[in-house]
């Protein structure tokens, strides 16, 4: 897969660990939206709502994003390459956990690839919703995207092309 940035320096990275703390992350941000709609429902149960009535939120979250981490990091691990295909896994991987509540097959493959394919096409066309980071020193950008980018004068282009 071609990327729109230069591909990054690919380094070991333990899975298990990445995984397990971003299990933890995914845990807390569970949490808070557990509390937020036991907050929103009326019943009888108290603060204890949280774990008892909307419990799952927190189980789904924490499984979603520490099997995102874990896969992507077990991916770059196998290929040996930093790239798109790697967060594509991840979120199969956490689209396929966040199926399982429904139980069939169309929504296990469904979600599975959606959600794989927004993360690899994040992944790969730089990681951010606001763009490219364009780099402010000339020497930084050699080899980049920015270097095939610019504007160049028709006799520069035609003597590349050896006209």
């Amino acid at each position: 897969m071609a990327s729109l940035r230069p591909p990054k320096e690919w380094k070991r990275q333990n899975a298990v660990k990445t995984g397990m703390s971003a299990a933890l992350v995914s845990a807390g941000a569970g949490l808070l939206v557990s509390s937020v709609q036991n907050a929103l429902q009326t019943h009888n149960r108290g603060a204890l709502g949280v774990f008892s009535r909307t419990g799952s939120t927190i189980a789904l979250f924490t499984a979603m994003g520490g099997l995102f981490s874990f896969t992507q990091c077990a991916a770059g691990n196998l290929r040996r390459v930093d790239d798109g295909w790697n967060a594509f896994w991840g979120g199969a991987a956490a689209g396929a956990a966040g199926s399982l509540r429904r139980g069939t097959i169309p929504a296990f493959l469904g979600s599975s690839l959606f959600l794989g394919g927004v993360m690899g096409v994040l992944e790969w066309t730089g990681g951010s919703f606001s763009g490219f980071h364009i780099p402010s020193d000339p020497g930084e950008r050699e080899g980049s995207i920015f270097t095939y980018t610019k504007r160049r004068s028709m006799q520069e282009t035609k003597r590349e092309l050896g006209l």
